[in-house]
């Protein structure tokens, strides 16, 4: 339960640094971190100074910016079938041949159909597809329907490997976060230790319900466009995107769990220096994520700072 909630919080709290929100989500955030931190150590924590990163990270899977899905133009059984799943085509290379007519009786003059595009043949099938069959490559015997109806077969699909993305699916909350044209790093599950480089080409204008009700949650499509291709990327495979968003570098720092607020002012406590008392002070804050925030006044390098009020 207490992940639930200190998970819950953090996207909050995201949401409303993203929007430009003031501390009210930053106050409950800060407390829940604080109390988390000190259930687990009492001892003060540093203010240090280096670099502050607000990112974005999101999980896709990899796919083809340019593809063309092969159909019939009319119904009909498949009576050649010329090559085979995961081979690579050049444009006008035979693919499969169709003979219209869904019986003997009703034979057509078959019609070879050939690769619009050089590429790689691959099945139809969508790598966000949720179905749990498994789908078959294209068989001779096969029937096919036109691609004039509304059921059009689609038979295989030419894919160039060398226009790869990654599709994403942003929540209302977070879609704010995330401006085209800004550059991304992709690295992918099934290869430890790649890393892609690439940028935000597009952001739908408009939100889509992820689920079958009002109730569901309203997404916006987000395309990531790589830069170059690992020859070892496979379509479908997990994709994690993230973003540098802002940052900020040689700015003094301080963790999250150390900051108080009244009101809307934020206030820290130092601790106590040669058998003193701890020292409030105000602080005027910048730059946060959702574990440090900069601190542009009332603290300095090196001071320590406890995580939870003196008695």
């Amino acid at each position: 339960m207490k992940t639930k909630i200190f998970f819950a919080l953090k996207l909050l709290a995201v949401a409303a640094v993203a929007a430009g929100a003031v501390a009210g989500v930053w106050k409950l955030y800060a407390k829940y971190t604080r109390a988390s931190a000190a259930s687990e150590v009492d001892k003060p924590v540093k203010v240090s100074k280096g670099r502050i990163e607000v990112t974005f990270q999101d999980i896709g899977d990899i796919l083809s910016r340019d593809f063309r899905d092969i159909k019939s133009g009319t119904d009909g059984k498949i009576i050649g079938l010329y090559v085979n799943e995961g081979q690579t085509v050049k444009s006008g290379d035979r693919l499969v041949t169709v003979r219209g007519g869904r019986s003997e009786a009703e034979a057509y003059t078959p019609v070879t159909i050939n690769s619009p595009m050089p590429g790689l043949v691959v099945k139809c099938v969508d790598s966000t597809s949720r179905s749990s069959q498994s789908v078959k490559f294209v068989q001779e015997g096969d029937v096919v329907s036109s691609s004039y109806g509304s059921n059009a077969t689609c038979i295989m699909r030419i894919v160039n490997m060398a226009r790869l993305g990654v599709d994403l699916e942003i929540s209302e909350n977070d879609i704010t976060k995330i401006k085209k044209d800004a550059r991304v790093q992709v690295t992918l599950d099934a290869i430890p230790g790649a890393a892609l480089p690439g940028s935000i080409s597009m952001i739908s204008p408009q939100a889509e319900q992820s689920g079958s009700s009002r109730s569901g949650n309203k997404i916006f499509r987000v395309a990531i466009t790589l830069d170059r291709i690992d020859p070892r990327i496979r379509l479908g495979m997990t994709a994690r995107v993230r973003a540098v968003m802002d940052a900020r570098d040689n700015v003094l720092k301080v963790p999250l769990m150390a900051v108080f607020f009244e009101g809307a002012q934020a206030y820290a406590y130092k601790a106590a220096v040669n058998g003193g008392k701890p020292e409030r002070v105000s602080l005027k804050l910048g730059l946060r994520n959702e574990m440090e925030v900069e601190a542009l006044s009332g603290v300095s390098e090196g001071d320590e700072l406890l995580v939870e009020k003196p008695e």
